[in-house]
């Protein structure tokens, strides 16, 4: 060999040498960029002294206990050159990450994921992705996640073969059994794309969901197919055209072939009957209102109702109860000013002129999403019944007992819980535009406040210390965004203590029923009565068990809220969870045994409706609030005390844990055959549980029967 034959080869050498030097470099940095980006204070690595090879694991924080999720643990691969999860080789910067299987307690498991990361790409593949309600399951496979240019997502599902009769079994009666009957070859099919290329990830870090979609264009799509027909879903969002204009423009599509299209309920059947789609267009914010198959839908013209006591004579549809009907009215607007002031001066001075005789009982209600005061709203039927039938039970009572009875005053408190013409309008765009209502209804400055202090300022006629022996009372319910605004109007005066002087007056008792507001607008309240601080009024917040909108909706809601980064953020859980359903802060459950026969129905006769013979004579049962025994009733007179029907115990979350003589404030969940859902509020079970505890509870009404 010679001389330039021995010096190329040299040089050769010398060049493999700088390429494999080269590539171990470029393996090094790849391999500490990827544990860089993945270990972590949330993610422990571990590489075994391995070049190419990281052992990853991720405990997830406290959930829950239906979302407990097991620890993450996953196989890194670094190489440069690696296997794809699709089985091909490739030559890139990035890694491979082979996930162990997931469960998130019953309802989501997984037997694995592998997912490929480059510099500018990700692509993810799930295997036997499994969703578990109650005995139903669903199958979900393919699932996949490509994310370059923009990211999309895309699953394909139907029923477990053993299942499908458990699924059709958690479909509501009636009208949908015609699809339970073909549940078996159900097949639906989601994809997902959003306008997000991959390499400006990070600079989305920190924002809420509302703000990214106001950044990006989105698409969703849901596609069912079955024996009874095929079925369309799609929202698309788009930022806001005008740039003054800060919330997203949402198009929802959504259209329904075959025997399912008989299936649709209302205003939405009518809509859809000709077997063209539905279409729904508006802007988050509702800065340009809302149209329903390209026609714009009116706002409401409200209906507003005469100051003074309103006799509601015919406009419910079920027989007037013998105490009769009638309400005092207050409404408000949008920014929660008062629609017509003297609705509310006719209410202070009714409250004067009882309390200046024999006394008040005055009961305060605010409805929530989807009602008003409109004559056609149910609401306000259920509710007089209510009050109709505590004046009974109050003239009932003062008659045995000897006195004049007090005078009973319920008042309504309207607002446009559902603002627009359309059904249709009202339940798919209204949610978290009404929600922003509800809180200017409890600002300092609405009607609202004004009205639940001035009412407990006339009812509170005797000095504090003397309350006991006051006649008057008063009590303030919300229900759902009601709930929301009442516990926005009284929060500031729940974090008051006396501390030795006297507060301003209150109410005797605030019922809040499936409210609509997070866990951290809760959190100072929890803390102090945890800390056994005197309370300035009891307040008793219930949440049904199978309360879909405050456990599935509102959370999907606030998740769109929550900015990680933004100054003074809670924790993620305590923002999507409402107070009522947050773990940590239910204190009790009220339960239902039932002693003898069926399961009353939760749109049953009102047993309230009879006043005071609604227990066995001589007895003080309706003055117990736990438990609380209900009977049947009979035709005329008492009920004996073998017609016992259901029973129902309110019990201690943790029986161990320190109780607060200072506090009577609970954070209740409600059996489901007492509070069936979110709306179905008045039940007989929930309004005869709310009036024993109004007896037992509140001053003035403690009036035991005569022998």
């Amino acid at each position: 060999m010679n001389i330039s034959n021995r010096k190329g080869a040299k040089r050769l050498a010398w060049v493999a040498l700088a390429v494999l030097l080269g590539l171990v470099c470029l393996q090094f940095f790849n391999h500490r960029a990827v544990s860089g980006k993945l270990c972590g204070e949330a993610m422990r690595c571990a590489d075994d002294n391995h070049w190419s090879r990281l052992g990853l694991q991720a405990d997830i924080p406290k959930l829950p206990a239906a979302l407990q999720a097991s620890a993450v643990q996953a196989s890194v691969h670094t190489g440069l050159l690696r296997r794809a999860c699709n089985g091909g080789w490739t030559a890139a910067f990035g890694a491979r990450i082979e996930l162990d299987a997931i469960a998130v307690g019953k309802l989501v498991s997984t037997q694995g994921a592998c997912v490929d990361v480059g510099r500018s790409e990700l692509h993810a593949s799930v295997a036997g992705a499994q969703l578990t309600l109650d005995s139903c399951r669903v199958l979900l496979s393919p699932l996949r996640l490509d994310w370059d240019g923009s990211l999309r997502v895309s699953l394909a599902g139907q029923p477990a073969p053993d299942a499908a009769a458990a699924c059709a079994a958690l479909l509501p009666p009636g009208g949908l059994s015609a699809l339970a009957q073909t549940l078996g070859d159900l097949k639906l099919s989601a994809t997902a794309e959003y306008g997000l290329p991959f390499s400006k990830a990070d600079s989305l870090a920190g924002l809420s969901v509302q703000k990214v979609l106001s950044t990006m264009a989105t698409t969703q799509e849901l596609r069912l197919a079955s024996g009874s027909g095929t079925g369309q879903l799609s929202l698309k969002t788009r930022p806001a055209a005008d740039a003054a204009q800060a919330s997203p423009e949402l198009t929802l599509t959504a259209g329904v072939e075959g025997a399912l299209r008989a299936l649709l309920p209302g205003e939405l059947g009518a809509l859809m009957a000709s077997g063209h789609p539905l279409q729904v267009r508006w802007n988050l914010g509702h800065e340009s209102g809302v149209s329903v198959n390209g026609r714009a839908v009116a706002r409401k013209a409200v209906q507003v109702r005469p100051a003074g006591l309103v006799t509601l004579g015919d406009e419910c549809s079920t027989p007037v109860p013998e105490a009769g009907r009638s309400l005092f009215f207050v409404q408000a607007n949008d920014q929660g000013e008062a629609l017509a002031p003297p609705q509310m001066q006719a209410v202070f001075d009714a409250v004067a002129q009882a309390n200046a005789g024999a006394g008040a009982l005055v009961a305060l209600f605010v409805h929530g999403w989807q009602h008003s005061a409109d004559k056609a709203d149910s609401y306000v039927c259920d509710y007089a019944d209510l009050t109709s039938g505590v004046r009974a039970m109050e003239q009932a009572a003062a008659r045995a007992s000897g006195r004049a009875p007090r005078q009973v005053i319920g008042v309504f408190f309207g607002w446009p819980g559902a603002p627009y013409d359309s059904e249709v309008a009202n339940v798919v765009t209204t949610f978290w535009n009404r929600l922003q209502a509800a809180d200017k209804l409890g600002g300092a400055q609405a009607v609202l406040p004004q009205l639940i202090a001035g009412l407990a300022q006339r009812v509170d006629s005797a000095p504090r210390d003397q309350r006991a022996d006051r006649r008057s009372a008063f009590v303030v319910a919300g229900h759902s965004m009601g709930a929301r605004a009442v516990f926005s109007a009284i929060r500031g005066s729940l974090l008051q203590t006396s501390a030795g002087a006297q507060l301003p007056p209150r109410p005797d008792l605030v019922l809040l029923i499936n409210p609509a507001f997070s866990a951290e607008l809760y959190r100072a309240v929890h803390d102090q009565q945890a800390q056994c601080a005197p309370a300035s009024m009891p307040v008793l917040l219930f949440s049904s068990e199978t309360d879909g909108v405050t456990r599935e909706v509102y959370p999907a809601g606030q998740a769109m809220s929550y900015a990680p980064d933004a100054p003074q953020t809670a924790p993620f859980l305590e923002h999507i969870y409402t107070a009522a359903n947050f773990p940590a802060f239910v204190t009790h459950r009220l339960r239902m045994e039932v002693l003898q026969g069926e399961t009353p129905e939760a749109h049953g006769p009102q047993t309230i409706l009879r006043g005071f013979q609604r227990a066995p004579a001589r007895s003080d049962e309706l003055y117990a609030d736990n438990p609380v025994t209900v009977f049947r009733q009979p035709s005329t007179g008492f009920p004996a005390p073998s017609d016992a029907w259901y029973r129902m115990q309110l019990e201690p979350v943790d029986p161990k844990a320190s109780t607060c003589q200072a506090s009577g404030s609970k954070v209740i969940e409600v059996d489901r055959r007492i509070v069936p859902d979110h709306g179905t509020i008045f039940t007989p079970p929930f309004m005869e549980y709310v009036v024993r505890a109004l007896n037992h509870g509140t001053a003035g009404l403690q009036h035991k029967a005569a022998p």
